[in-house]
């Protein structure tokens, strides 16, 4: 095994997903498999519960979640950046440096409060179940046969999703309660643990509903959800594909978001902005750079692309970090998205507090927090190189709560709660702003110290679909969200009744019956209304995002050059040329840097809008009967077929080779 470079650890390098692309050699080689999400449901917030969420610190948050819709969550772009994850430094490594979600994305895009003592919840409760029971009036279900929910079922909590118009002030606070949980245990710190929510958050959630307003903890909500996404993300790296694609448990809500505000792929288009805030509207206030995501009609490119998440990998492959949006927060763009009224107090407050040096700290989990490593993100100088990781040791890093319910992590973790009272005085001090000449110079430490790509050879972008093909394949865009929204439901009812008749052996038999035509009829909508492929990922396959030029980035600097010496990218390529744009334009050795990015988007030059859709195989979507044909990686094709689970005949000719092939296939293919 070849030497791994300074940046990278063996022990967390030899498992790491990324070698799924890395050994993915040929089209017969699956790619990782993509990241199941836990989705939540959409909870009004009742007007009544805003004094309680304002006194604790995550109002800002709800308000970016009180829409109406559910914001979708893009489960091929959240893996596509899990690929590219490092526990060693908790930095996404792309081509052309670090970057991380930092405390001041946090503060900016959700307008969680950083100070106050980290949340660590008191141990579980022995009679957690009966007292939330009798808190809330309704009495917790059980499994068949009396078994006890390991937690709060979400199910159970749609009980206490309207609140009475004339509830009093104990009905109030007990739906405030069941809010709360949601809140924790959907959107701030989803978990692996099926329909349920940890009930370690009762207590915090009951302290809230409770406490007098002067007496009320805000405690440091955002460095919680951020060391959560950061232990979610270390997780994700390690997980092996089971029977069901592997979960990833992460705040979805601030990972996609804060993708969106930094990273042009996947990115949609805010069709209607909300932004500047009325004043007088309290559905916007307080304003965050969430919230103009969450609220706004959003809409994708009508591209059509029926594998998301390896199209987002190659776009990752070849990303300029001139089209990265080093800094979306400048004072611009908080005009531009506060207006007069201006943004929640709550996203600057705690800026004081972005650059410390101590770890985050939620619950049993302990993370280190690097911004000098990304300083860049900051506007501010970056050190080349920058300072060695501060980690932390492998068992602190890797602790889990699994079996210890009720230890106590207050005592566990009192070293670093402690040390998190010092988070405004222990920051890394840099006054100068970033300076682009610099760039150079890191980038050649950067490519000697880790991998800059994960796939062996230049990536190369395919065959864009012509208007015919595109009409070919029956798309309607008008319901095509609708249409993924349809598959991911027939996959998640197919998995539950699964797992209902797995977990359940003395299941009554017309029952059992009764379950497997609902995973029949669910697999035939997943067959009818997806392409069929294990690693396609449905959901906005048919919303393909063009490149947001409303902010242009940063001076111009070169990018990783697609040319590999040795094994690695050769540093003599990776130089900024002296010449100028039009001159660098002339000699090929930049297409781009000569026009502006309007002129890019009307060309077509742009690296995203112009990006090929198409595919290594083309399927016509036609009904589970009957006769198709097309191309299979430059080769064309005819086939017939008889049913969803039955027979496949027909033969191909490859144009690059000359020869001609039939075939015969039986079986239980899904051939949607």
């Amino acid at each position: 095994m070849a030497e791994l470079p300074p940046l990278l650890n063996g022990f967390y390098d030899e498992g790491h997903r990324c070698h799924g692309w890395i050994d993915h050699q040929d089209a017969m080689t699956e790619p990782p498999p993509t990241f199941r999400l836990r989705g939540y449901t959409k909870w009004d917030l009742d007007p009544r519960f805003v004094p309680r969420l304002a006194v604790s610190g995550l109002l800002s948050l709800a308000k970016m979640l009180s829409t109406g819709h559910n914001l979708m969550l893009d489960s091929s772009l959240l893996t596509a950046l899990v690929d590219r994850w490092r526990p060693e430094t908790h930095t996404f490594h792309f081509r052309w440096g670090e970057m991380t979600p930092t405390l001041k994305d946090v503060s900016m895009i959700t307008g969680l409060p950083l100070g106050g003592p980290p949340v660590v919840p008191q141990p579980e409760s022995l009679t957690w179940r009966e007292d939330l029971g009798q808190r809330l009036g309704i009495a917790l279900p059980r499994k068949e046969g009396g078994k006890e929910l390991r937690g709060v079922p979400r199910s159970w909590l749609n009980h206490f999703t309207n609140v009475p118009p004339d509830a009093d002030n104990y009905i109030i606070p007990t739906h405030l309660v069941a809010y709360l949980l949601w809140l924790f245990g959907s959107v701030m710190f989803p978990s692996s643990s099926g329909d349920t929510i940890p009930p370690s958050y009762i207590g915090i959630a009951v302290e809230i509903a409770d406490t007098d307003f002067h007496e009320t903890v805000a405690y440091s909500w955002g460095s919680a959800v951020l060391c959560h996404t950061y232990r979610g993300l270390c997780d994700g790296v390690q997980k092996k594909p089971t029977r069901k694609e592997p979960i990833l448990c992460v705040c979805y809500i601030l990972l996609q978001l804060w993708s969106w505000e930094h990273l042009p792929i996947g990115r949609p288009h805010i069709q209607n902005p909300v932004h500047p805030y009325e004043v007088a509207d309290p559905r916007f206030e307080p304003a965050t750079f969430g919230s103009r995501w969450t609220h706004a009609k959003l809409s994708w490119a009508r591209k059509y692309a029926a594998k998301c998440y390896p199209l987002y990998h190659n776009e990752f492959e070849m990303l300029h970090d001139t089209e990265v949006i080093w800094d979306p927060f400048s004072q611009d763009d908080i005009v531009n998205v506060g207006g007069d009224v201006g943004l929640s107090v709550q996203c600057t407050y705690d800026s004081g507090i972005w650059m410390t040096c101590c770890k985050l700290v939620f619950a049993h989990m302990v993370q280190p927090y690097e911004p000098e490593r990304v300083m860049r993100q900051f506007g501010l100088f970056q050190e080349v190189p920058p300072p060695p990781p501060r980690g932390i040791s492998h068992d602190v890093h890797t602790q889990t709560n699994q079996g210890k319910n009720r230890h106590n992590w207050r005592l566990a973790n009192q070293t670093w709660i402690q040390a998190w009272s010092d988070a405004l005085t222990d920051t890394v001090n840099e006054a100068r702003g970033y300076d682009p000449r610099t760039y150079e110079e890191y980038l050649e430490w950067y490519v000697q110290s880790t991998r800059v790509r994960l796939t062996q050879g230049p990536p190369q972008r395919p065959t864009e679909l012509t208007h015919q093909q595109q009409q070919e394949r029956g798309m309607d865009r008008a319901i095509a969200s609708r249409r993924d929204d349809t598959v991911d439901k027939a996959n998640s009812i197919m998995l539950d009744a699964h797992d209902i008749i797995k977990e359940n052996p003395p299941i009554h038999h017309r029952l059992k019956t009764k379950l497997k035509n609902i995973m029949d009829n669910a697999k035939d909508i997943v067959a009818n209304w997806s392409c069929g492929h294990a690693d396609d990922v449905n959901l906005r396959a048919y919303h393909m995002p063009e490149v947001r030029s409303a902010r242009p980035s940063e001076a111009r600097s070169s990018r990783p050059s697609d040319v590999e010496t040795g094994g690695r990218v050769d540093s003599t390529l990776l130089r900024t040329s002296s010449r100028t744009p039009i001159q660098r334009s002339m000699s090929g050795a930049s297409r781009l840097q000569n026009v502006t990015p309007i002129q890019r988007s009307q060309s077509g030059a742009s690296r995203l809008q112009n990006v090929q859709y198409g595919l290594q195989t083309t399927w016509e979507e036609s009904p589970p009967q009957g006769t198709t044909g097309g191309t299979m990686a430059g080769s064309s094709y005819n086939a017939q077929f008889t049913a969803a689970r039955g027979t496949m005949a027909g033969s191909s000719y490859d144009h690059g080779h000359g020869y001609e092939a039939h075939f015969t296939t039986h079986g239980e293919e899904d051939w949607g």
